[in-house]
């Protein structure tokens, strides 16, 4: 947005530019945008107000070029690559309201706490604060005044016709700022969280397509069965040789074994960081909902085409899918070997303790 000063969208400047790519901008200025000496450019989706200069747009009509004024708003809310929660928020306000309706639902969760800053004065007293309700925010146009430079004077406001925000956030009550309302794990992994089996994996994250590993599974799997209050006793360090006493999660590890859910992966060991695969949920899942005397009905080999009947656990993924707890991974398949995520798990959890 350079209006009143010519040609700062420029593109190649005094140097010249090979195979850029432009796609997606909204550029405004006095020159939307130049380009100098650029060779091989694709430039698709673009949207320029006012002129251009350096190519026609003969040469890239997959571009909406606009000579007049628009009208109504458009709102880019871009989150932040390196900080959960943040975002920068452009409106262009072409209709000169003195406030704009934005839609966060796509960023936050309902019950996050938000803050949003003035970007030309950073340090201000916020511009708005709250609590998310799903609602559209109106966020205020007019009355923002920048902060003034060292040495130089205080530039006008460029509201209400344009203004860019800050955004910074807390996930609501058992939300994550990387599962998302549209997320198809999110709500069993609303519901594990709700339920007090994790916190996530932190800073205001889950980690969703993260592998589970074996450490992990079992407090995932005890705490689901026995609930959040659930501890169990101190671990004695002396059940697998790759689990020590002070080890990540030793104590759930000894009694997921003192159980008979797991024996371990072999010559004495746990192997705690080894992620858990889908066949091996499919038994630790139905030994820990009906006990480790528990033996399903034989395979078949006609439920899953990658689960022939002799095939390691191919019971257990069976009586898995006749309990409704799981369809498989799509096409057909069960895809065992595959390595299960930690949104994966959320929703294995919830199927088979029906946690609500």
């Amino acid at each position: 947005y350079n209006t009143g000063q010519q040609n700062n969208n420029n593109l190649g400047y005094s140097a010249g530019c090979t195979n850029p790519t432009l796609t997606g901008n909204y550029f405004v200025s006095d020159t939307a945008l130049k380009l100098v000496s650029c060779t091989g450019v694709t430039m698709t989706g673009n949207t320029f107000y006012d002129s251009v200069s350096g190519f026609t747009q003969s040469q890239y009509p997959s571009n909406t070029y606009l000579t007049s004024r628009p009208s109504g708003v458009k709102i880019f809310l871009r989150p932040n690559a390196y900080e959960a929660g943040r975002a920068n928020i452009t409106i262009y306000n072409w209709d000169l309201t003195p406030t704009v309706l934005v839609d966060l639902s796509g960023f936050l969760s309902p019950g996050a706490q938000y803050v949003v800053r003035n970007a030309q004065n950073p340090f201000a007293v916020p511009v708005l604060t709250g609590t998310y309700d799903g609602n559209l925010v109106p966020f205020p146009m007019t009355g923002l005044a920048p902060a003034t430079p060292v040495g130089v004077p205080t530039p006008p406001p460029t509201g209400p016709e344009f203004n860019v925000f800050i955004l910074t956030s807390t996930a609501g009550p058992y939300e994550f700022f990387d599962v998302p309302l549209s997320d198809p794990f999110h709500d069993a992994i609303h519901t594990v969280a709700s339920n007090g089996i994790t916190a996530g994996c932190g800073n205001g994250n889950f980690c969703p397509d993260d592998s589970t590993t074996r450490a992990q599974m079992a407090v995932f799997l005890l705490k689901s069965k026995y609930g959040s209050a659930y501890v169990p006793a101190p671990a004695t360090g002396a059940m697998f040789d790759d689990v020590p006493a002070n080890a990540f999660a030793a104590a759930w590890i000894e009694q997921l074994a003192a159980e008979g859910i797991s024996t371990g992966c072999g010559a004495g060991d746990y192997c705690p960081n080894a992620a858990v695969t889908r066949a091996q949920m499919a038994v630790f899942l139905l030994k820990g909902l009906l006990g480790s005397g528990y033996s399903p009905p034989p395979a078949t080999g006609t439920v899953f085409s990658d689960v022939p009947a002799g095939s390691f656990a191919a019971a257990w993924i069976e009586e898995l899918e006749a309990r409704g707890i799981t369809s498989g991974c799509g096409g057909g398949r069960f895809c065992p070997a595959s390595v299960n995520t930690r949104g994966q798990m959320a929703v294995f959890l919830v199927s088979t303790f029906s946690l609500q």
